[in-house]
């Protein structure tokens, strides 16, 4: 049996909503979780697909950290098989990515049980009946290893991706790739099943024969929304049948809240609060200051104001700037927040 998980982004570094301690403290969290996704319930052969790194070059502290997981997991005699993701590949200079020197030090150490999936690589076999995609360096590249799938009829039955789907904010990104209806069609025309890494919430296409299992350890409050039942869950197949096994309960790390009820909330196990409602201007120094009381006595990772401010309705990330902070306000790291995972992505892309 197969394990397939992805999106795991070790190393994140969140600004908006946190503290400088509750930084710290979700980078150990994930580093936690992934150790105990991959040495707990999953199964012998863990396919990576992508991101398991948030940037292309994180703390050696971080990358250490992954290699030690993974390393347990090896010795106690399961496969591993690291597909590259898009903070992984670099198109514009020749440095190694955290990634690839993860992916050395362990193809050196465990030679059997280790094998890489990168641009270089393109459609690869990865076990039997099952072929991934990595993320290659643009669009046309991509577009070439997907033709040579849609060829190749034999293969097998599963296609792992790490790219965008139906997206109409990729397509013009060369470092942000998309796979398109008509590509879709004639993928499971040649009668593959999709399971795509890459978007952090979980969907499906065309009656399943495209699955976007998600991530399965959440870094934001953007993770947590809008996912199937309200739960994280990674992929497993056995033999020709995929199936998607639950991970994690949001409701155990995830807690939306009205500004307004904060002060007798019930909040100590989440680990992600979004804070909604509205207030009228005469009430906004109140909200503000109920918000970054929470904030800073909250063990949260990160606490959101989501609040509607009247009169400043689309403005909610700038709702808690005073005079002492406005000098270190990140600008752009507000923006973010406030863009879907794929406009953001679109926006690095263009201050790259």
């Amino acid at each position: 049996m197969i394990s397939i998980i992805s999106d795991s982004h070790l190393g994140t570094h969140r600004q908006a909503g946190t503290t400088p301690a509750s930084q710290v403290a979700l980078k150990e969290y994930l580093q936690d979780e992934f150790r105990t996704l991959v040495n707990g319930r999953i199964h012998n052969h863990v396919i990576i697909n992508g991101d398991i790194f948030d940037s292309f070059s994180v703390d050696p502290g971080e990358l250490i950290s992954a290699y030690c997981t993974l390393e347990s997991h090896i010795t106690n005699g399961g496969l591993l098989t690291l597909i590259a993701g898009n903070p992984d590949e670099s198109a514009k200079g020749a440095k190694t990515s955290s990634f690839h020197l993860l992916a050395f030090m362990l193809e050196t150490h465990f030679p059997d049980n280790v094998q890489v999936v990168d641009h270089q690589s393109g459609l690869t076999s990865v076990s039997d009946g099952v072929w991934s995609i990595p993320h290659m360096l643009n669009q046309d590249l991509f577009n070439i290893e997907i033709d040579k799938a849609i060829a190749a009829k034999p293969c097998g039955a599963f296609l792992l991706l790490h790219c965008n789907v139906l997206s109409p904010f990729a397509e013009h990104a060369d470092h942000s790739l998309n796979l398109d209806q008509d590509q879709i069609d004639a993928l499971i025309g040649a009668g593959w099943q999709m399971v795509v890494g890459h978007e952090h919430t979980g969907k499906q296409y065309e009656g399943g024969k495209v699955i976007l299992p998600g991530n399965q350890i959440p870094s934001s409050i953007s993770d947590c929304l809008g996912n199937k039942n309200m739960a994280k869950y990674y992929a497993v197949i056995d033999g020709d049948t995929l199936d998607l096994v639950k991970w994690l309960e949001l409701d155990q790390v995830y807690a939306e809240i009205n500004w307004q009820d904060i002060d007798t909330a019930t909040l100590e196990c989440k680990k992600f609060i979004r804070v909604t409602g509205d207030c009228t201007a005469e009430q906004a120094a109140d909200m503000v200051g109920r918000v970054s009381k929470l904030r800073q006595a909250s063990t949260a990772f990160v606490v959101s104001n989501n609040v509607k401010i009247e009169g400043v309705a689309q403005m909610e990330g700038l709702a808690e700037l005073t005079s002492e902070n406005l000098a270190r306000f990140d600008v752009l790291g507000a923006l973010l927040e406030e863009l879907t995972e794929a406009e953001a992505l679109v926006v690095r892309e263009l201050l790259c």
